[in-house]
């Protein structure tokens, strides 16, 4: 969901730039291509006997194309690398990536990494010199959602007296064990004095079982799917969440955050941002170690603040324009102009 969401919001920021945008996504169970189809991009769905791996897909485009030439395709997909790139080159002009782990060769036009402890020197020896890089949290791919409420979300924050919410948000995957396990975890005396407001993504299965196991606690709500995530963080005095794309989005809105890591790739991100003291760090085998981070934000709300100030300077709601603007002059230089 988070590469879904991330990409919609660049494809947002570059029509209005007047180029046009189309979307390739694979037509599995459960996927959100109807989001995509909602926001008025045309959606090519791909069935599964057409991808059984990335390299059947150029084949596919070529014949869906007869064979024209593309300007440019932007890809988000860990499983392709500069073997992939190379043979698109006879399909595309241009080739644009977003990539979070900087740990496969490339042969595109531009990086986009848009995550908090990546810089272009992890590119080194990766690409080529004349691969553009945008790395770190000036490109963050934000949503105007959240850019429009930023100011005020932070004002809001470091004028709070104490913690009085918490957002409970752990992505649009298949979550509900992870959120049964962080519930759990929460000793009884702050769910019965803090206000819990959880978010359900669209992609969990179960959520209706989590939801009636908790549904006598009356200081958790339940959120399935929200139309806002923004106005639930701008309400939160605290973030409870995994360190993936939800980060930079705290982080513009100035939340504070108590962070997990739920996948591999996550790892490094979660070690960071507390080895820089920018979250406080929990870990879903040690259920004691939330009691502490919530022990340590209920009892020292200028530590919130502290954190509110720090972490908003580093993401400012604007990276989805400043990717636009070097995505159009890579056009531009492209179509002569």
């Amino acid at each position: 969901m988070g590469h879904l969401m991330r990409t919609l919001t660049l494809a947002q920021a570059i029509a209005r730039e007047d180029f046009d945008c189309e979307f390739l996504c694979r037509d599995l169970p459960g996927n959100n291509n109807e989001k995509i189809k909602k926001t008025g991009f045309v959606c090519h769905e791909i069935k599964n006997q057409h991808l059984r791996s990335e390299s059947s897909l150029l084949p596919w485009i070529k014949e869906k194309t007869n064979g024209t030439v593309q300007p440019t395709i932007l890809v988000d997909n860990y499983n392709v690398d500069k073997a992939w790139e190379v043979s698109a080159r006879s399909i595309f002009d241009r080739i644009i990536t977003i990539d979070d782990l900087a740990d496969r060769q490339f042969d595109c036009d531009l990086i986009i990494n848009p995550n908090l402890n990546r810089s272009t020197s992890d590119y080194s020896g990766l690409a080529s010199m004349s691969t553009k890089i945008l790395a770190g949290p000036a490109y963050a791919l934000i949503r105007q959602e959240f850019s429009s409420k930023r100011d005020q979300s932070i004002l809001r924050k470091l004028n709070n007296k104490a913690c009085r919410r918490v957002l409970i948000i752990f992505g649009g995957g298949n979550t509900a064990s992870i959120v049964r396990q962080t519930l759990l975890a929460i000793p009884q005396r702050v769910v019965n004095g803090v206000l819990f407001d959880v978010v359900i993504g669209s992609a969990v299965s179960d959520s209706e079982p989590l939801m009636t196991e908790f549904s006598k606690n009356n200081t958790i709500r339940f959120h399935k799917d929200p139309d806002s995530v923004a106005d639930l963080m701008f309400n939160a005095d605290l973030a409870i969440s995994a360190a993936g794309g939800t980060v930079l989005e705290s982080f513009c809105m100035g939340l504070p955050s108590v962070i997990t890591s739920i996948a591999e790739n996550q790892d490094a991100i979660a070690n960071w941002l507390h080895g820089e003291q920018l979250c406080l760090y929990f870990s879903l085998q040690e259920p004691d170690s939330l009691k502490q981070c919530l022990d340590t934000s209920l009892e020292n709300p200028n530590g919130l603040k502290v954190l509110c100030e720090k972490t908003s300077a580093l993401v400012d709601g604007r990276g989805r324009e400043r990717v636009a603007a070097s995505i159009k002059t890579l056009l531009s230089q492209e179509i002569g102009v």
